[in-house]
Protein backbone atom coordinates (compact mmCIF):
# COMPACT_ATOMS: atom_id res chain seq x y z
CA UNK A 1 0.00 0.00 0.00
CA UNK A 2 1.10 3.37 -0.87
CA UNK A 3 0.14 7.01 0.77
CA UNK A 4 -1.44 8.86 -1.83
CA UNK A 5 -0.02 12.50 -1.68
CA UNK A 6 -2.46 15.96 -2.36
CA UNK A 7 -2.18 17.15 -5.26
CA UNK A 8 0.69 20.34 -5.40
CA UNK A 9 -1.74 23.05 -4.91
CA UNK A 10 -1.69 25.88 -2.95
CA UNK A 11 0.29 29.09 -2.17
CA UNK A 12 3.74 28.69 -1.70
CA UNK A 13 5.30 31.01 0.60
CA UNK A 14 8.36 31.28 2.62
CA UNK A 15 8.52 30.87 6.71
CA UNK A 16 11.01 32.32 9.07
CA UNK A 17 11.70 30.94 12.18
CA UNK A 18 14.08 32.51 14.86
CA UNK A 19 15.70 30.62 18.15
CA UNK A 20 18.03 31.87 20.61
CA UNK A 21 20.40 29.53 22.01
CA UNK A 22 22.44 30.27 24.59
CA UNK A 23 24.51 33.70 23.21
CA UNK A 24 23.52 32.77 19.31
CA UNK A 25 20.49 33.20 17.01
CA UNK A 26 19.29 30.89 14.49
CA UNK A 27 17.53 31.33 11.81
CA UNK A 28 15.60 29.15 9.76
CA UNK A 29 13.78 29.72 6.30
CA UNK A 30 11.65 27.58 4.79
CA UNK A 31 10.22 27.51 1.27
CA UNK A 32 6.50 25.65 2.27
CA UNK A 33 3.26 25.25 0.56
CA UNK A 34 -0.64 25.70 2.89
CA UNK A 35 -3.16 22.93 1.18
CA UNK A 36 -6.27 22.01 3.07
CA UNK A 37 -6.96 18.35 3.59
CA UNK A 38 -10.09 16.89 4.60
CA UNK A 39 -10.90 20.89 5.36
CA UNK A 40 -8.10 20.86 7.60
CA UNK A 41 -5.38 23.60 7.01
CA UNK A 42 -1.50 21.10 6.50
CA UNK A 43 1.52 22.82 5.46
CA UNK A 44 4.46 20.74 3.27
CA UNK A 45 7.86 22.01 3.30
CA UNK A 46 9.39 21.97 -0.19
CA UNK A 47 12.74 23.34 0.66
CA UNK A 48 14.88 24.90 3.25
CA UNK A 49 16.66 27.87 2.26
CA UNK A 50 18.74 28.93 5.46
CA UNK A 51 21.96 28.48 3.00
CA UNK A 52 20.77 31.41 0.71
CA UNK A 53 22.22 34.81 1.12
CA UNK A 54 19.66 36.69 3.03
CA UNK A 55 19.07 39.11 -0.31
CA UNK A 56 18.21 35.89 -1.94
CA UNK A 57 15.69 35.17 0.33
CA UNK A 58 13.91 38.55 -0.05
CA UNK A 59 13.75 38.02 -3.34
CA UNK A 60 12.17 34.78 -3.24
CA UNK A 61 9.51 35.75 -0.37
CA UNK A 62 9.02 39.22 -3.16
CA UNK A 63 8.07 37.06 -6.02
CA UNK A 64 5.92 34.62 -4.20
CA UNK A 65 3.81 37.76 -2.79
CA UNK A 66 3.07 38.85 -6.98
CA UNK A 67 5.98 41.31 -7.51
CA UNK A 68 7.70 41.13 -10.79
CA UNK A 69 11.57 41.50 -11.62
CA UNK A 70 13.29 42.44 -15.10
CA UNK A 71 16.73 41.75 -15.95
CA UNK A 72 18.21 45.94 -15.06
CA UNK A 73 18.88 45.99 -19.38
CA UNK A 74 14.84 45.28 -19.69
CA UNK A 75 13.89 47.77 -16.83
CA UNK A 76 14.44 51.14 -18.67
CA UNK A 77 13.54 52.07 -22.28
CA UNK A 78 15.93 54.27 -24.16
CA UNK A 79 14.44 57.01 -25.66
CA UNK A 80 16.91 59.40 -26.51
CA UNK A 81 20.61 58.60 -26.25
CA UNK A 82 23.71 61.00 -27.41
CA UNK A 83 27.02 59.85 -28.08
CA UNK A 84 29.91 61.61 -25.99
CA UNK A 85 32.93 59.50 -26.64
CA UNK A 86 34.23 61.66 -29.47
CA UNK A 87 33.16 64.92 -27.09
CA UNK A 88 35.32 63.30 -24.34
CA UNK A 89 38.32 62.48 -26.66
CA UNK A 90 38.14 66.64 -28.21
CA UNK A 91 38.09 67.70 -24.64
CA UNK A 92 40.80 65.68 -23.43
CA UNK A 93 43.26 66.73 -25.58
CA UNK A 94 42.32 70.42 -25.58
CA UNK A 95 42.62 70.27 -21.99
CA UNK A 96 46.31 68.63 -22.92
CA UNK A 97 47.27 71.63 -25.49
CA UNK A 98 46.18 74.41 -23.03
CA UNK A 99 43.67 75.14 -25.88
CA UNK A 100 42.11 77.95 -24.13
CA UNK A 101 45.58 79.86 -23.94
CA UNK A 102 46.04 79.20 -27.65
CA UNK A 103 43.02 80.61 -28.70
CA UNK A 104 42.49 83.77 -26.22
CA UNK A 105 45.13 84.70 -23.63
CA UNK A 106 42.39 85.71 -21.21
CA UNK A 107 39.10 84.21 -20.69
CA UNK A 108 36.25 85.58 -22.97
CA UNK A 109 33.05 84.61 -24.07
CA UNK A 110 34.25 83.84 -27.79
CA UNK A 111 36.93 81.32 -26.08
CA UNK A 112 34.32 79.68 -24.02
CA UNK A 113 32.08 79.28 -27.06
CA UNK A 114 34.66 78.42 -29.57
CA UNK A 115 33.22 75.09 -30.86
CA UNK A 116 30.06 76.68 -31.07
CA UNK A 117 31.75 79.67 -33.60
CA UNK A 118 33.02 80.86 -36.74
CA UNK A 119 35.11 82.29 -34.34
CA UNK A 120 37.81 80.03 -34.19
CA UNK A 121 38.38 79.95 -38.09
CA UNK A 122 38.90 83.27 -38.27
CA UNK A 123 42.19 82.59 -35.29
CA UNK A 124 43.15 79.36 -37.30
CA UNK A 125 46.53 81.31 -38.23
CA UNK A 126 47.62 81.93 -35.19
CA UNK A 127 46.72 78.96 -33.05
CA UNK A 128 48.50 76.98 -35.68
CA UNK A 129 51.50 79.50 -35.58
CA UNK A 130 51.26 79.22 -31.26
CA UNK A 131 51.27 75.41 -31.51
CA UNK A 132 53.72 75.33 -34.09
CA UNK A 133 55.98 77.53 -31.92
CA UNK A 134 55.42 75.64 -29.06
CA UNK A 135 55.51 72.23 -30.40
CA UNK A 136 57.93 72.40 -33.11
CA UNK A 137 61.63 72.78 -33.19
CA UNK A 138 63.95 73.72 -36.40
CA UNK A 139 63.62 70.86 -38.63
CA UNK A 140 60.93 68.82 -37.22
CA UNK A 141 58.71 66.47 -38.94
CA UNK A 142 55.22 66.93 -39.14
CA UNK A 143 53.10 64.04 -40.45
CA UNK A 144 49.08 64.76 -41.47
CA UNK A 145 46.62 62.14 -41.38
CA UNK A 146 45.95 62.06 -45.28
CA UNK A 147 43.21 58.98 -45.22
CA UNK A 148 40.12 60.57 -47.30
CA UNK A 149 42.29 62.12 -49.53
CA UNK A 150 42.84 61.50 -53.32
CA UNK A 151 46.21 59.27 -53.47
CA UNK A 152 48.08 58.00 -56.21
CA UNK A 153 50.34 54.60 -56.45
CA UNK A 154 51.73 51.72 -58.53
CA UNK A 155 51.70 48.58 -55.75
CA UNK A 156 48.38 48.67 -53.74
CA UNK A 157 44.94 48.43 -55.99
CA UNK A 158 43.41 50.91 -53.15
CA UNK A 159 46.38 53.28 -54.07
CA UNK A 160 46.41 52.90 -58.36
CA UNK A 161 47.28 55.48 -60.09
CA UNK A 162 44.05 58.28 -60.06
CA UNK A 163 41.52 55.97 -57.40
CA UNK A 164 39.62 58.37 -54.69
CA UNK A 165 39.27 56.36 -51.68
CA UNK A 166 36.41 58.43 -51.50
CA UNK A 167 35.09 57.26 -55.06
CA UNK A 168 35.73 60.05 -56.47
Amino acid sequence: MHSVRPARTGTAHVVTTTRKYKDRVCRTHLLRRSYREDGVVKNETLGNLSHLPEEFIDLIRRSLQGETFVPLGQAFEITASRSHGHVQAISLVMQRLDFASLVAAKPCRERDLVLAMNWLLERQDSIQKKLSRRHLGEGSLVLYDLSSSYVEGSCCPLARLGYSRDGW
